[in-house]
């Protein structure tokens, strides 16, 4: 079988790949270009693995696709994953294009989660460690499932660190890749001002309205931030609202600071089949090890989340992601 597999030259994809050569799959590299260098790296990994690279640019469906909505959505007070948009909006698509242009039956990537099928349809599932990247793939769609192979989803990242090095691969002790490609320094404000789309400075308030200092512009926080306010009343501050109409930024006083509910945008659902609701998922509210038994029902808007526990609140523009057991069902932006 001949299988397309994004070949980034980290650990993670060449392993992957290695582990495909080995199944006696006929791997093929696919490397994507996102115009901030690293093809020299994929180029080594795949001369060191002995399989073709195909170089795909993805350049300009980033920019429309990912960045200026990311752009957009910090200017109004959201907080964006771009990783989870541009999974099913860019990477996988142009994976798969490369995949059918080049005669590959499949497709691959590194991430540490499963695909299996369920009652018809495919969906993905945690991986088998800590290392889970299910919350991540969470958009996928069934044409992307179907043809899609994560060959480390039982293996953790010490296992495949463990793996390189016996395969004698170079990058066994090269450093993880970076979050969010097109901003490695993860410095949101600085990429956002190197674009020309910073906003324009404003007023912290307190909780009765009252002012009581200035803040950088909206785009440089987000709910819950307790850091880098540099405002001090005694207290420790938090963000606790962002308004963009009057372009002022509410901090509050003291420890507590959760919700129990949340609702969403309009919920995409894995299997293409809307579940029925109200049922009873794990909800993941960001890329983290958390998660927590939660009612959904649906809304005009979307849905509403019940969580049993208490959580720290999700900034709009964050992705909740459904669980049952291991099995992803389905994710929705956070309004």
């Amino acid at each position: 079988m001949k299988i397309a597999i994004g070949l980034s030259g980290g650990v993670d994809s060449s392993v992957a790949a290695s582990l495909l050569i080995r199944s006696g799959a006929q791997a093929v590299g696919i490397y994507l270009d996102a115009g901030t260098g690293g093809a020299e790296l994929a180029a080594s990994a795949a001369h060191e693995l002995g399989i073709e690279l195909i170089v795909t640019d993805i350049r300009d469906s980033l920019e429309n696709l990912v960045c200026q909505p990311f752009e957009g959505s910090y200017l109004e007070g959201r907080t964006p994953n771009p990783c989870i948009i541009c999974n099913p909006a860019v990477k996988f698509p142009a994976i798969l294009r490369a995949a059918k242009e080049n005669g590959c039956e499949r497709i691959a990537t590194g991430h540490y989660s499963r695909v299996c099928l369920y009652r018809d349809s495919y969906h993905i599932y945690k991986g088998c460690s800590e290392n889970d990247q299910s919350y991540m793939l969470c958009g996928l769609n069934q044409d992307i499932l179907k043809q899609l192979v994560l060959p480390l989803g039982d293996y953790s990242k010490s296992q495949v660190r463990s793996l390189a090095a016996s395969f004698s691969l170079s990058s066994a002790t090269t450093p993880d890749s970076m979050d969010i490609c097109f901003i490695p320094d993860k410095n949101y404000a600085a990429w956002l001002q190197a674009r020309g789309a910073s906003a324009p400075s404003g007023d912290f308030l307190d909780d009765f309205g009252n002012i009581i200092g200035s803040h950088k512009g909206i785009h440089r926080y987000t709910l819950g931030q307790r850091r880098g306010l540099g405002v001090s009343k005694g207290n420790r501050l938090y963000v606790s609202n962002i308004d963009v109409c009057t372009n002022t930024i509410t901090l509050s006083s003291g420890e507590a600071f959760s919700t129990t509910q949340a609702r969403t945008l309009s919920p995409f659902w894995t299997s293409g089949i809307v579940p029925e609701l109200p049922a009873r998922f794990s909800v993941k509210t960001r890329h983290s090890k958390s998660e927590v038994m939660s009612s959904v029902s649906s809304t005009n808007e979307g849905l509403l989340i019940d969580f049993d526990l208490p959580i720290r609140p999700p900034a709009p523009g964050q992705t909740a992601v459904f669980y049952d057991a291991d099995r992803l069902v389905g994710c929705a932006e956070i309004r």
